[in-house]
């Protein structure tokens, strides 16, 4: 998932040109996500199902 992240912050600063704080704001928060989804074992992004999203 960690490369995931690392794919997408490189995206946000170079497709779509976000601020530094935009990134960063982006990367704590999904940072929290990661941590809660392997809390749960899902490791795998195909198993995220909408309402895990939403718990």
């Amino acid at each position: 998932m960690k490369s995931h992240l690392s794919n997408f912050l490189i995206y946000l600063r170079i497709e779509k040109n976000c601020s530094l704080l935009t990134i960063i704001d982006y990367r704590l928060e999904l940072e929290k996500f990661i941590l809660f989804l392997e809390k749960k074992n899902l490791n795998n992004l195909t198993n995220i199902t909408t309402s895990i999203v939403r718990e």
